[in-house]
């Protein structure tokens, strides 16, 4: 079952840097080849393509521990509705404030129009809390992640 890299057929970087992303409490993690032939292009992805995100993330992280005002990004999208889970961070955390934006879809230059939001919970695609982190002036989490931050935090991947 050893393998040394995995190679991945594809345009664009989303499911290989989602491959890497899985393997992040890994100790060692394996490089995805990439053969993009829209592209006509080989590259490598590795760990250090994900170093920055998994950083950002850690911050943002740290951040929703401390904060008080909480958005919750839901969509109502079949298959990635979560807006019941999403009620749990109410009874996990009862000393923040948490407010609720449901949509079709997530549009993240509207966000900033909520100034009083601390940091973001996605329950939406997963990829979302991963893949956006830049789109988050205030930074985003997963609603998994968030439901068990100090766990997430003490593990040494992040």
């Amino acid at each position: 079952n050893a393998v040394d890299c995995y190679l991945y057929v594809g345009d664009g970087k989303f499911h290989p840097l989602a491959l890497v992303y899985a393997q992040k409490d890994k100790k060692e993690m394996k490089e995805i080849v990439c053969n993009d032939p829209i592209q006509k292009k080989m590259s490598l992805v590795t760990a250090n393509d994900i170093k920055n995100i998994l950083r950002k993330y850690k911050g943002s992280l740290m951040k929703f521990l401390t904060s008080k005002n909480i958005g919750v990004i839901i969509t109502i999208k079949p298959g990635q509705e979560q807006f019941r889970p999403a009620l749990a961070l109410e009874r996990r955390f009862p000393n923040k404030k948490f407010y609720y934006f449901i949509d079709n879809v997530v549009s993240f230059d509207q966000l900033e129009n909520f100034n009083f939001i601390d940091l973001w919970v996605n329950t939406a695609c997963p990829r979302v809390g991963f893949d956006d982190q830049e789109k988050f002036a205030k930074g985003v989490i997963n609603l998994n992640d968030a439901l068990m931050a100090e766990d997430a935090l003490s593990k040494e991947s992040l």
